[in-house]
């Protein structure tokens, strides 16, 4: 009987276990090698974003507004009880000192730098006064008084002054001011007294320029009753 060699025979029982863990262990380094390189990636920007979030809302929506009239001095009447504020680059003056003769009113100025005057006179009796021709004062500016129901702030020009008038009025003859209007009186920029019958109150003045008239309106319109 002729003998055959091992190649002859094939592989003997033990290089094909052999073989068979290797290739097992290559097929499991390849499935953790294909598995590192495939997980999920993690979003961790996640967080960040809703902290990012929760801060905006947090944060405020707009910058507070600045008080206009932060650093300004306020003057309120005796009589009148009304008040209001002038800055302190205007000088203020009581015109009913001691040696005045004006009982049973109060009548202040504040003037500008420039010499621009606003007087405020309360519980005036009777207007009176005479008027230039007409049309002695046009109406440039018609704005409703911000705290004073009825009252209107009103800007116009003279046709005998230079500058432009400034002041607190009311309705006349049940007529609300308006724009362009020339059938009244200058001296009639007044307003019916809040605290005293049958009296008048003067809250006005010529401005010499814009800077001036800006203020102005500022002081006019910081009007109040107590």
């Amino acid at each position: 009987m002729s003998k055959f060699s091992k190649n002859e025979k094939g592989f003997s029982a033990v290089e094909v276990v052999l073989v068979l863990v290797i290739v097992i262990l290559i097929v499991i380094v390849g499935l953790l090698a294909y598995n590192n390189n495939h997980k999920p990636t993690v979003v961790a920007t996640s967080n960040t974003a809703k902290t990012t979030k929760t801060t905006a809302q947090k944060s405020p929506s707009k910058a507070s507004t600045p008080n206009p009239y932060a650093g300004w001095s306020q003057y309120c009447s005796t009589y009148e009880r009304a008040c209001f504020k002038y800055p302190a680059t205007w000088s203020f003056q009581d015109q009913c000192n001691p040696s005045s003769n004006c009982p049973g009113i109060n009548n202040v100025t504040v003037t500008s730098q420039d010499g621009s005057v606003l007087d405020f006179a309360s519980e005036i009796s009777g207007r009176g006064g005479m008027c230039p021709p007409k049309p002695s004062f046009i109406y440039t500016k018609v704005e409703a008084e911000p705290h004073v129901q009825g009252l209107y702030l009103v800007e116009g020009t003279r046709s005998d002054i230079s500058g432009t008038v400034i002041g607190l009025e009311d309705k006349e003859n049940g007529q609300t001011p308006t724009v362009g209007d020339s059938g009244k009186c200058y001296t009639y920029l007044q307003f019916a007294a809040h605290n005293t019958a049958n009296a008048e109150v003067n809250f006005s003045g010529t401005m010499n320029n814009s800077q001036d008239l800006s203020t102005a309106e500022q002081i006019l319109s910081s009007y109040y009753y107590q």
